[in-house]
């Protein structure tokens, strides 16, 4: 936000509450983002935000948070309810944003008894001051960085062992006994420019519900990565066929990667699709855009 020309004033984690109110009176936003997690709820005055909202007009943007029903670390029936109640009183949020698609805020985040309360998908992003091609020989068939977790691991097992077992590849990330421990965030478009492949398979929630496009989807894009993911209810909102190789099954994965680890000229000429789709609309400068577009709406409906 700050590089599109919007003033920001960022709050450090460890800010005490009456802190919070004095940046907000000296910094006098006319919008305030902040999650809907309990214990940020908890750390805010948010009859403060009320007040100031009333007296100088402010959008209170919250990135909401899903309900106990919701995959992945839900919160508690009793949490929700707490929580709801803040949304029907007015002393949360006027609109929310998250990277989440709308079929999956209705699903696991809308109060259906409460306010029909705003919300926009701002999906992940390439961000073009990191991400882009870097000119390198390539010294790997495949390159994947992950944390480890239970679903990973089972993803991994099921669709990328046979890859593994076969190919030369370069695997990154904490706890899992090989490779790299650790690549620096700085460092991710090296390593995707010195391999064949980029493997994107998805895990947990993501294939299963219209939730999201994971951020290596595209960051990957953005470097000019040939990369290999998976299907899912809402990726041809995004990409078309011909930019994003995807697979349906284990079986169809290692037999896209053998098809294309060898042949050059045809992983290129999808990579550069991708690429050219993921700087021309799925940028952190084209989110930004988008939110501040909404924002206007809000603005000429007298909304703040």
């Amino acid at each position: 936000m700050q590089h599109a020309g919007i003033d920001c004033c960022v709050l450090p984690p460890s800010v005490r509450t009456r802190h919070v109110n004095e940046y907000i009176e000296k910094f006098r936003p006319n919008v305030f983002i902040a999650t809907e997690l309990q214990p940020v709820l908890r750390a805010l005055d948010l009859q403060f935000l009320l007040d100031y909202k009333r007296r100088n007009g402010c959008l209170r943007l919250f990135v909401p948070a899903w309900h106990s029903e919701a995959p992945g670390k839900p919160s508690t029936p009793r949490v929700d309810r707490w929580r709801w109640n803040l949304r029907r009183s007015g002393r949360t949020a006027d609109a929310y944003f998250s990277i989440f698609e709308p079929e999956f805020y209705d699903r696991f985040v809308r109060d259906s008894e409460g306010p029909d309360i705003d919300y926009t998908t701002v999906p992940q992003a390439c961000n073009p001051f990191t991400d882009w091609p870097r000119a390198e020989n390539k010294e790997y068939d495949y390159f994947m960085a992950t944390s480890l977790t239970d679903e990973r691991l089972e993803v991994t097992y099921d669709y990328v062992r046979p890859i593994m077992r076969g190919y030369r590849g370069l695997w990154a990330g904490p706890r899992w006994g090989f490779g790299l421990d650790r690549i620096p965030p700085e460092e991710m478009p090296i390593y995707y420019a010195k391999a064949r492949i980029a493997l994107s398979p998805l895990a947990g929630f993501v294939p299963k519900y219209a939730a999201e496009l994971t951020h290596r989807v595209y960051a990957a894009a953005g470097c000019g990565a040939f990369q290999i993911t998976m299907p899912t209810a809402i990726t041809a909102r995004y990409f078309d066929s011909d930019e994003l190789v995807q697979a349906g099954s284990p079986e169809e994965y290692a037999r896209l990667f053998h098809h294309y680890v060898d042949r050059a000229e045809e992983r290129n000429a999808i990579a550069l699709r991708a690429l050219r789709r993921a700087y021309s609309t799925h940028t952190c400068f084209n989110r930004v855009d988008q939110l501040v577009t909404h924002w206007d709406e809000f603005r000429r409906r007298g909304l703040f």
